[in-house]
């Protein structure tokens, strides 16, 4: 086990109370960093207008929810953010809902006609 780090003189001092912080590492596991992730989320490639295609290697397509190595659509796909496809996830079951509901007055308007004809 490594021994803690000291903070800086004029911090340990209490010099600057409202200082701003600074990361300048870290060690362990960084799930945005180690582990697979949203391409918005990327700490290699940072989500930004111009570079969304950039990626490492832990990067997933939201739109395919897979590698973004192996989306075949990248291209338009490294644009997609969590956000949208919740939002078209939501569209798509509240169509199907829709769908659904509209066959099954279908159904019973064909089982009436069907009594009404006997």
């Amino acid at each position: 086990s490594a021994p803690p780090v000291a903070p800086p003189p004029a911090v340990a001092a209490g010099a600057d109370a409202d200082a701003e912080v600074e990361l300048v590492g870290s060690r362990g596991v960084n799930a945005a960093r180690d582990l697979p992730h949203r391409r918005e989320d990327c700490l290699h490639h940072p989500f930004s207008a111009g570079r969304e295609a950039a990626h490492c290697p832990l990067c997933y397509c939201a739109e395919c929810d897979g590698l973004a190595s192996a989306c075949r659509e990248w291209g338009q796909h490294c644009r997609v953010k969590l956000a949208h496809t919740k939002r078209k996830r939501a569209e798509a079951e509240a169509q199907a809902e829709s769908l659904a509901a509209r066959e099954a007055a279908a159904r019973a308007a064909h089982q009436r006609r069907r009594r009404q004809q006997r």
